[in-house]
């Protein structure tokens, strides 16, 4: 009898900026939908020091969350935009990006971060769409937001996702 191999949507999670809400709300939110998905691995790619498992982790979720530690270049302190770490959040962009394009993941999200610290620290940046698109070398390529609504918001009757509003038109018979 052959043994069926578990297969998982391999997802990356860039955690961005250093100084702001990007790997505390990364974390959280992986451990989040991974209780929610025993489909899906996550892999968040940023600084092991800024992201530390909470106490208790289930051990499920910890086999299927990766961290790839990338140094930083300056010391961070909360809330305070460095310029000096410009790089390591470029860096963390173009590590996704080519484990796309060779097939390492499946997917990419991308946490806060702020353009302006990543052009002064040398990088001609004007957004994670328009770097995405030059990094492919791709003329088109689009933005997704998902959030939930609440019941009650615009006469929904029950919580839906935003996302499954927009693409209930196009998935629906």
């Amino acid at each position: 009898m052959m043994q069926q191999v578990a297969t998982y949507v391999n997802l990356v999670v860039t955690t961005d900026e250093p100084a702001g809400i990007g790997p505390e709300v990364s974390l959280a939110a992986a451990i989040q939908f991974l209780q929610e998905r025993s489909d899906v691995q996550v892999t968040l790619i940023g600084n092991d020091e800024l992201l530390r498992y909470p106490h208790k982790l289930a051990p499920d979720i910890v086999s299927r969350l990766q961290i790839q530690s990338v140094p930083l270049r300056s010391p961070v302190v909360c809330g305070s935009l460095n310029s000096n770490n410009a790089s390591y959040v470029v860096n963390l962009l173009d590590q996704a990006i080519d484990g796309c394009l060779h097939g390492r993941f499946d997917a990419k999200v991308t946490a806060p971060l702020q353009k302006s610290i990543i052009h002064d620290g040398g990088t001609p940046f004007t957004g994670h769409i328009e770097y995405l698109a030059q990094r492919c070398n791709v003329s088109h390529v689009v933005m997704m937001l998902c959030a939930l609504l609440p019941s009650g918001f615009l006469g929904l009757q029950v919580p839906r996702g935003i996302c499954e509003l927009l693409l209930l038109p196009l998935i629906s018979p």
